[in-house]
């Protein structure tokens, strides 16, 4: 988050908006699905040792694999409580519905002024740009000019509004990584007697670590143009398709 936040603009806001809105919900109903779970294989492990026909041979090693299935299925129906699995999944499902509406307002909200800012562009642009390419197109095709030249400043506008975005995201990653990572460092160091005490949260001294760090991670970020360096690209990989899933599953709709 301190030094490649700026790439991971989308995957850091949706973590940052769980925390924040659906966080505590999932969690009880991931603690309901456990619950459940553990019932069930409980039960399983159980039903794993009968010997009904007394043969010898446990009855689930006598079975098909399709009956084998069929029988599991029903123990699991059986086991669990239909209507603490069906609170769960909603109450999880919520949770990532409101991290994706999070998204989409904030994806909205740089898309909307990023056509206000081409609106302006092309409000002074199009004197200029207009005539430069009724000399350049065919008579025919100028009636696709002004709206040509109007895209085009919104394009142009988008993209910048983007870039503020990210700029503005990479310091807000930052500044969070920063806190998350003097946290961590210093609790380390004092489980292994490093130090005696950890710096207090808001004193000097801690208030100027965290700002340091960020301000460092903040200025490498815009240094590489949040983009990853070799190998640290090929290392974060997996964390940057999740990004353009992510990146594509909440602008698709917009």
């Amino acid at each position: 988050m301190v030094f490649f936040g700026g790439t991971y603009v989308t995957t850091i806001a949706a973590v940052e908006a769980f925390r924040q809105c659906g966080w505590e919900r999932t969690e009880k109903h991931l603690k309901i699905l456990f619950a459940n779970y553990e019932k069930a294989a409980a039960a399983s492990k159980k039903d794993d040792d009968k010997d009904e026909d007394g043969d010898g041979i446990p009855d689930v090693q006598q079975l098909s694999s399709n009956e084998l299935y069929r029988r599991k299925a029903l123990l699991v129906a059986k086991s669990v409580n239909p209507d603490d699995v069906s609170n769960a999944l909603a109450g999880i499902w919520s949770g990532i519905f409101g991290v994706l509406c999070t998204l989409r307002i904030q994806f909205a909200h740089a898309i909307t002024l990023g056509a206000a800012i081409g609106d302006v562009l092309h409000s002074g642009a199009h004197k200029y740009l207009e005539p430069t390419l009724n000399e350049i197109v065919p008579k025919e095709y100028h009636k696709w000019v002004p709206t040509i030249v109007k895209y085009s400043c919104r394009c142009i506008a988008v993209s910048i509004a983007w870039i503020v975005q990210r700029v503005i995201s990479a310091f807000h990653s930052a500044i969070r990584g920063s806190e998350l990572a003097l946290t961590g460092i210093c609790a380390y160091l004092k489980r292994h007697g490093h130090i005696k005490e950890v710096p207090e949260t808001g004193s000097q001294l801690w208030f100027g670590l965290h700002i340091g760090l960020a301000v460092m991670g903040f200025l490498w970020q815009l240094r590489l143009g949040f983009s990853l360096p070799f190998p640290i690209n090929i290392l974060f990989l997996p964390l940057s398709i999740f990004e353009w899933i992510l990146v594509n599953v909440v602008g698709s709709n917009l």
